[in-house]
């Protein structure tokens, strides 16, 4: 659409910036209020960020999808942070304090951040990632052991 206005030069309207997404800061107790009446594979709107203690990893690292599935608390409450990327997702273990930043899905019974980003990752513990194991264990011979 062209605007002219008489006696001038030819003047095309802008068009309205769209505002930007932002992510919604929350904690694992508000996120699990906020979706526990969710149909079954239904998300929230928008993006969830979340931060919190690493009790357990339940699926290992694939270094195919760079992606790692854990559980985090806030000492109350528990959240699955399923298929989680970053550039520290190969090194979450437990104990770790994570930042997450995803979209937030019932799957079954479960409440999920699914498509979740690792923004930070504190490391709580000195011990060692089932990454840093596996990359060892590469160039070990045939019924070798690792020292600890």
């Amino acid at each position: 659409c062209r605007f002219y206005v008489l006696g001038g030069a030819e003047e095309t309207p802008k068009p309205e910036p769209k505002p930007e997404p932002t992510d919604k800061e929350a904690t694992i107790a508000e996120i699990l209020a906020a979706a526990k009446d969710l149909e079954d594979k239904a998300k929230l709107e928008g993006k969830y960020k979340v931060t919190g203690k690493v009790t357990e990893v339940t699926g290992a690292y694939s270094d195919q999808y760079k992606n790692v599935t854990f559980i985090i608390t806030d000492g109350t409450n528990t959240l699955e942070c399923f298929r989680a990327k970053g550039d520290e997702a190969a090194n979450v273990a437990a104990n770790d304090t994570v930042v997450l930043v995803g979209e937030i899905q019932k799957y079954g019974e479960k409440i999920q951040l699914v498509n979740g980003q690792i923004e930070s990752r504190k490391a709580e513990n000195a011990g060692t990632t089932v990454k840093d194991v596996l990359d060892a264990a590469k160039d070990l011979e045939d019924k070798a052991k690792l020292e600890a």
